[in-house]
């Protein structure tokens, strides 16, 4: 019986097929990037076939002679597929700028199964001078997430300072504080000099970033990473308690001076950041310029990334110094 031509033609499934395709997978790391990209080498692929005897079988055995095991074969053309984006050490790094601060870098590559028997890919980094860790001791920790991160002290201070290096970071100040100051007033009898409060306002230039410390605030109750280096604080100038404004020439300042600077950051989904503006700014700029490469550790990110790359969990541990970041993939990229 011929149907109306102006309907449209009835689709019914005749049943499923599933293919598994098992084979090895390698890596190919860039010390001098710190990256490395994990593949799957078609070369050895042994895909196997799962089809019921019926309606279906006759159908790929006429369609696909040759089996469709070698049809899997031939269409999967490129001799190695990406199992991972390109892993980066120090996250966005699209350039390949060579990071000199991880001198440093040796790549295990495993995977590691949790108790349902799903499979994660491992990519572990020894990057501490004379230390060697142990693929036997990394666990299954990603759970649902497509990608988990963990880092120690040392290497999140490396990351860190790679990206002052490269000129990220807020590296400028504004600070106000009382000072007292002598101030002439002309009275009968002379001069005299009155002591009052002002406030004097100055300039932090931060100018190096030494120290990268995972610690536990005790009066905040949780663990922090303590950012510090040296800075030079110059006076710009000051307000009287009348209000008058005293610029550096019309008042003997003090010169500049350099000091220890040092701002407490928490990187999570919701930063707690301070009441105090310029140390809120300064945690932001953290945030965007130095803790957002470690929770998406890819060299080359999507034009949208901030949709496709989510991190999802953050867990800092003040006592073993160890960073840990759970995220997810909304789509998949190189």
């Amino acid at each position: 019986m011929q149907g109306d031509p102006g309907e449209p033609t009835p689709i019914a499934p005749i049943g499923t097929v599933r293919w598994t395709i098992c084979a090895t997978y390698d890596h190919e790391d860039r010390s001098d990037a710190k990256q490395v990209d994990i593949y799957a080498d078609i070369t050895t692929a042994k895909p196997s076939l799962q089809a019921p005897a019926d309606d279906l079988q006759r159908f790929a055995d006429y369609f696909f002679p040759a089996g469709l095991d070698n049809e899997v074969i031939r269409v999967l053309t490129a001799p190695r597929v990406p199992l991972t984006p390109t892993i980066s050490l120090v996250g966005e790094n699209p350039a390949n700028v060579v990071v000199q601060e991880i001198p440093e870098f040796n790549v295990l590559v495993s995977h590691v199964e949790d108790g349902a028997k799903n499979q994660a890919v491992v990519a572990a980094f020894n990057v501490m001078p004379g230390n060697m860790g142990s693929l036997n001791e990394v666990p299954h920790f990603v759970s649902h997430h497509q990608y988990g991160v963990i880092h120690d002290e040392y290497v999140i201070e490396r990351v860190l300072k790679h990206k002052w290096n490269r000129g990220g970071f807020d590296r400028q100040l504004m600070l106000q504080g009382p000072i007292e100051v002598q101030r002439p007033q002309v009275r009968l009898g002379g001069v005299q000099f009155i002591t009052e409060t002002a406030t004097m306002y100055a300039t932090m230039d931060l100018l190096t970033l030494d120290a990268v410390a995972i610690e536990t605030d005790s009066n905040r109750r949780t663990d922090v990473i303590k950012l510090s280096g040296q800075s030079r604080i110059t006076a710009n100038h000051m307000i009287l308690g009348d209000g008058t404004y005293v610029g550096s020439d019309d008042a003997d300042f003090p010169a500049p001076e350099n000091k220890p600077w040092g701002v407490v950051t928490s990187p999570s989904l919701a930063p707690d950041y301070s009441p105090v503006a310029e140390i809120a700014q300064f945690q932001q700029r953290a945030e965007q310029d130095g803790y957002q490469h470690i929770a998406k550790p890819f060299a080359r990110l999507p034009t949208d990334a901030g949709s496709v790359i989510i991190p999802a969990y953050y867990r800092l541990e003040g006592v073993t110094k160890l960073l840990c970041v759970l995220g997810d993939l909304r789509e998949p990229f190189v």
